[in-house]
Formats: structure tokens, sequence, C-alpha cells
């Protein structure tokens, strides 16, 4: 039976700083339980929330029309460096 980890144990695990483990559990982007005051994680349903947001697909880029007078329209992707 799997135990439940520190944000600490999780950080050093992924190799991310506390505060971003904070940041994923403040976000709900990964599960965790508060015990005593203090959050407790569990590393397979950790995996499995990422393996989640992996498989989704990302939204297709959108395109933005600017129309000047006097110029000619261009389309400019929100990726693209102008």
């Amino acid at each position: 039976m799997e135990g439940y980890s520190t944000i600490e144990q999780v950080a050093a695990h992924y190799q991310v700083s506390i505060s971003t483990v904070r940041a994923w559990i403040r976000r709900k982007i990964v599960p965790a339980i508060k015990v005593g005051g203090l959050y407790r994680l569990r590393f397979s349903e950790l995996d499995a929330a990422f393996k989640q947001r992996t498989e989704e697909s990302p939204a297709p880029a959108q395109t933005i029309e600017a129309i000047v007078p006097g110029a000619v329209i261009e389309k400019i992707s929100p990726d693209q460096d102008i």
C-alpha cells in the first residue's frame, strides 16, 4: 500500500521547487489532502494527473485579424514573432 509524501519529497522527486508543488496544489493540477495543516500527496495520483494533462490535446492556435485603413489585411498567429 502506497503512503503519502510531503511537498518536499514531491519537489525533490520531480526536481522542482517547493513553491511549484504548492502552485500545482493551489491550481488543482495535482490531487492533495491536508493532514494536520500539512499537504500530503501520492506519487501514483501525481503520475496519473500528469499523464492525463499530457494526453489532452492543446487548443488550436487562433489567428487575429488586424484591419488598418489604407493597409493590407494581414493575419497574425499568436505564436508568430512580429
